[in-house]
């Protein structure tokens, strides 16, 4: 296994993701145009009162184009994410101040994006459609995923 450099790009993930094929394509497309990239459509970015940056049915956002997909940026993301490693390096003290475990049991991913968007100024965009979910939670919309985790199983 080799080094990696600055410029690799590194995939922190849940244990409770599915995602659809080829993760890697999009997530590196994406890192072309933002700092950070997420494969997940979270559906508290169109529901009032689940998130505060959201009014009218959505959050205010651009929506961009790569090669294979559409993307918007979106207010936040949960802790499965892509970045480059010299970005997360750059950025150590943000998620480490929120992730303390003896301040809080849990990652402050919303917490932790705000401040790198508000305080640090950095992109953070999602594919739309979403091409990951959170098993169990706000599930991506405008994708079977019952039936992928079926496939998915018989694979095994």
């Amino acid at each position: 296994m080799s080094e990696c450099t600055e410029g690799d790009i590194i995939y922190i993930a849940e244990d409770d993701y599915l995602h659809l094929p080829n993760p890697q394509k999009y997530l590196t497309e994406g890192l072309e145009v933002s700092d950070y990239a997420t494969l997940y459509d979270s559906l508290d970015k169109y529901q009032v009162g689940a998130n505060p940056y959201v009014r009218d049915g959505g959050e205010d956002t651009k929506v961009i184009i790569t090669e294979s997909t559409h993307w918007k940026y979106t207010n936040a993301t949960t802790g499965t994410f892509a970045c480059k490693i010299n970005t997360l390096q750059q950025d150590y003290d943000v998620f480490s101040k929120n992730c303390n475990q003896s301040v809080c049991p849990h990652p402050q991913d919303f917490k932790i994006f705000r401040e790198l968007i508000e305080q640090r100024q950095r992109k953070l965009i999602n594919s739309i459609p979403g091409r990951s979910a959170h098993i169990g939670r706000e599930m991506s919309p405008f994708v079977n995923w019952r039936k992928i985790a079926d496939e998915f199983r018989t694979k095994d």
